[in-house]
Order: C-alpha cells, then structure tokens, then sequence
C-alpha cells in the first residue's frame, strides 16, 4: 500500500526510535507502596534526582584534519623546467614581475555550484578583490587579517607547463600570498582537491612553480575553518564596522604598548575607559593592533601588541612599530 507523505514521516520517526537506543542515568527506583511507608515522599525524591541530574552535553564530531598538499620552494636559485613559463599576469601584479603581459580581466562568470561569487574589499591591498567562490572570500579573510601576510592578488598568474605526458597545459591559481616568500594558492573543496585527476596534477604544478623559484599549496574548507583560527577570524571581521578611536586614543595605545611590548585586552580597557571591546577588534581588523589568532578564543585575557599601522585606501597611516 502507498503511505502519504505523512505516513511516511511517522514511519522514519518510529524506525529512528526503534534504532537509537537511550541510556537513562541509574537512580533507585521509589519503593513500592506498602503500609507505613512514605511512597509519596520516596517518589517525590526520585524525581528531584531526575531533575537535578545535568543534562548531557552533544555529540559534536571533530574537525576532519587538513591533508597537506604543499610544494615548497627550494632555497638557493631555480632553473626553469622546460616548458615552464608565466604567459600573463593580474594588472594588480605589478612587482616582481613587470617584464609579464597583463592578462584580460573580464566579467566574473556566473555559476550555482561554486558558491558565493562577491567582492571582497581590502585595506591591505587598497583594492577589491574579485572571489570567484565562498571558499575564496574566506581564504582571503585570511590574508586580510593575517599581520604576516604583506600581499596577496587574486588569479595572479597564467601559467603554462608541461604535463608528464609532455602535453602543454595552463593553469591559473587562485591566490597569491607574499610574505618573506611567494606562495601559490589554489582554493577547493577537499571532494573536488581529492579527486584522481586533480591529485595527478598538483604534483606538477607544483614542481612547475618550485622550478620558478615559488611555493605552491592547495587550500580546502580543512585548512580555512579551523578552529580555533576562524572563530577569532570572524568575531574580528563581525565588528570591522565598529568606529575607529580618535587619534589621541590610538596614540595612548601605541604608547603603552611600546612601554610593555603586549598587554591583555582587559588591561587596555582597564588603562583606557572610553575604550570598548569592539574598538579592540576593529583596531585589529584595521592592522593598528595585532592577535595570536592561533591562540585561544579571543577574550579579555588575549594579550594584545601593536601592529603594522593604521591600514586605510591611502596606505598606513600611524601606528608604526
């Protein structure tokens, strides 16, 4: 017999039932009522154990470990693989790498499966960024706030190399980032970085751009939620709109934290009352102050040290270490 829809529902819920099985925690049952006994009060008490027990806290799985696909680049001077060149650069490219053509920057596609396409804008690189997926915007939050990370460019480069079969082939990766070295990035989704054909790739691109003197990685979901990076990434990012304390202010906490090198956030509201958590963050955000965001959730015990400068669409402003 067909079940309706309904039907269908209560059915997976009894089966559900049937399958779990619950485990109560072990009380004493009240004892049954007999002549002189206070049944009423033993059950009573049995009850208020039941009430009283703690609730028990979720099941929540663990974050699946990142899988390393790193191509580091070798020190000392490289030698270009045959067939190994950079056809085109990003026009935003226009240091290291002057001699390249610019490539053609057209219109962002359109896709349903590659998530969020949206502008990503930065104050570290004075410019907006184009994210063709939601794993690019987030990988560039990452740069945005990482105080180590001096640059980074998206779809910088076009490169040409040669597949082991001795087939020409190109390949644009999704980000460079520029710290004391340069390192390729390519964003995907672990299901799709896994895939046969795409781990018989990267080892060749990667040689590729070690041949060029580079670095390259390949970047999934793995590595850009992690905790406890990313929950410090996104309370900082939640209040990038927070206002900017007034100069003086800023000067107060430039001051101080040359004087100590690192002091708590609770110690620079203590010092400072017209401050707020949220001006702490925003600072952060705007690289003025800088965080351990591999440290432990961020809080009033999070030490605190200056950062980089004041980052605006003119450059840095203050606060210089």
């Amino acid at each position: 017999m067909r079940m309706t829809p309904a039907q269908s529902i209560l059915a997976a819920r009894a089966a559900n039932r049937e399958q779990t099985s619950l485990t109560l925690p072990a009380f004493p049952k009240p004892a049954a009522a007999t002549a002189g006994s206070d049944h009423a009060g033993d059950l009573a008490a049995y009850f208020r154990a039941r009430l009283a027990s703690p609730v028990p806290e979720p099941l929540t799985p663990d974050d699946p470990e990142p899988v390393a696909r790193d191509w580091p680049a070798a020190a000392g001077p490289a030698e270009p693989l045959p067939g190994v060149r950079i056809t085109h650069r990003h026009p935003a490219l226009a240091f290291g790498l002057e001699a390249v053509p610019e490539m053609a920057i057209g219109r962002s596609p359109r896709s349903s499966q590659r998530g969020r396409r949206s502008r990503f804008h930065s104050l570290k690189t004075r410019r907006t960024l184009r994210a063709a997926s939601s794993s690019e915007h987030d990988n560039f939050l990452h740069h945005e706030l990482d105080p180590s990370v001096l640059m980074f460019v998206e779809q910088p480069i076009r490169l040409q190399y040669l597949d082991r079969s001795g087939a020409v082939r190109f390949h644009r990766p999704d980000c460079l980032v520029v710290r004391s070295d340069w390192v390729f990035e390519e964003v995907k989704p672990e299901e799709d970085a896994a895939r046969e054909e795409n781990e018989a790739r990267w080892p060749e691109i990667g040689a590729a751009l070690n041949s060029l003197g580079y670095s390259f990685r390949v970047v999934t979901e793995r590595h850009l939620h992690r905790k406890p990076r990313w929950p410090n990434l996104t309370l900082i990012w939640r209040h990038r709109l927070a206002p900017v304390p007034q100069t003086d202010l800023r000067d107060g906490l430039a001051a101080a934290l040359r004087d100590a090198g690192c002091l708590t956030i609770a110690e620079l509201l203590t010092r400072f009352p017209a401050l707020e958590g949220k001006h702490v963050y925003a600072l952060c955000r705007r690289g003025f102050l800088a965080v351990d965001l591999d440290g432990p959730p961020l809080g009033p015990a999070t030490p605190v040290r200056l950062g980089r400068g004041l980052m605006t669409w003119l450059g840095s402003v203050d606060g210089e270490e």
